[in-house]
């Protein structure tokens, strides 16, 4: 008898261990950049302060609300970008950094190019210095006039990160049917959020946005009942 009591009682307690939830990754609550691609293996990237020294990023936070942890930097304002390869004296490289799905005249945030030297050469890697008119979610490509500057080499994605407060879609710094309604433009695929709009979205924090989390901020709107 004392026996089935014992393993009924170690049963009991490995159950109650087991439902206890583990610990949610929190998200930042200071602006700053992740990356959101794979960083091709010829290039390193180093997200910079603005004076230009390196930031040591943050694996304590979940960016864009996925479960997973993510390499945060705070305040990043510009990048360094290191690429090695095979260079030739005389050669020209470029490195362009946009917003969007495609290059336009209005989506490029930077863009420079660099003549390789024999030093270059004699390193094998240039190093590229990007200073984006705007810190936002973004595409850096590389490209050379070897690749009569038609074949660039996908970097990386980079995705900006707001701090944001739970329900305000919009980013009005309130709460109201607006923001209900930005929820329902994205379930019907009308509008696009952003990873801190998505953050802000899943109201109920399943890791996922539907009409539910619309209601949740209409019933806090007339009831003020809490969010989350």
């Amino acid at each position: 008898m004392k026996k089935t009591v014992s393993l009924f009682l170690t049963a009991a307690l490995l159950c109650s261990l087991l439902c206890i939830p583990a610990s949610a990754l929190s998200a930042p609550d200071a602006e700053g950049v992740y990356f959101t691609g794979v960083i091709d293996s010829r290039c390193t990237v180093t997200p910079c302060a603005a004076d230009g020294s390196a930031i040591t990023p943050s694996t304590a936070y979940d960016c864009n609300a996925d479960g997973t942890a993510d390499s945060f930097y705070a305040a990043a304002q510009r990048f360094t970008v290191q690429y090695t390869g095979a260079l030739t004296v005389g050669d020209q490289y470029a490195i362009l950094m946009y917003s969007g799905a495609s290059v336009s005249i209005s989506s490029i945030l930077y863009i420079n190019q660099i003549t390789v030297t024999a030093s270059d050469a004699a390193n094998g890697y240039l190093t590229f210095d990007v200073y984006p008119t705007s810190v936002k979610t973004a595409t850096i490509k590389i490209t050379s006039d070897a690749e009569s500057f038609s074949n660039p080499l996908t970097v990386t994605a980079v995705s900006l990160y707001t701090p944001y407060a739970l329900g305000d879609t919009d980013g009005d710094r309130s709460i109201s049917a607006l923001d209900a309604v930005v929820i329902l433009q994205y379930i019907v695929g009308s509008k696009i959020l952003s990873a801190s709009q998505r953050l802000a979205a899943d109201v109920d924090k399943d890791l996922s946005i539907s009409a539910l989390d619309a209601v949740r901020i209409l019933q806090y709107i007339v009831s003020a009942k809490p969010l989350g």
